[in-house]
């Protein structure tokens, strides 16, 4: 009768254990993927190049700015008049529905810069 108690202990205490991860991992996802945005600053959108590389549209006040990010820098790579945003800054209070993608929206402003 003891080891069934100390085996249905171990299963509960293993339980509880994962179900704690998962909350766990759940907050931190939530507060990380998400990234944060304020009254005055808002990443709109972002793309992933790689590992740990990528492309995010950011605003900040009324202005909107194409930034590189990687494991150890920031750079601004160019301000983005809002005619090149198109659709992206007239939508991006809506819902992701009607909001092209990122690839798209970052294909027409390089066409843009090449010209």
């Amino acid at each position: 009768m003891g080891d069934i108690l100390t085996l249905a202990g171990l299963i509960l205490t293993v339980g509880v254990i994962l179900i704690l991860a998962y909350i766990c991992s759940k907050y931190i996802g939530r507060s990380m993927v998400g990234y944060k945005s304020s009254h005055n600053m808002k990443v709109v959108d972002s793309m992933a190049l790689g590992p740990d590389k990528s492309l995010i549209i950011a605003k900040v006040l009324d202005k909107y700015f194409l930034l590189g990010v990687s494991s150890g820098s920031i750079s601004m790579l160019k301000e983005m008049p809002i005619e090149e945003l198109g659709a992206l800054a007239q939508n991006e209070n809506k819902d992701n529905l009607g909001i092209p993608q990122f690839k798209s929206v970052f294909s027409d402003i390089l066409s843009k810069m090449k010209r």
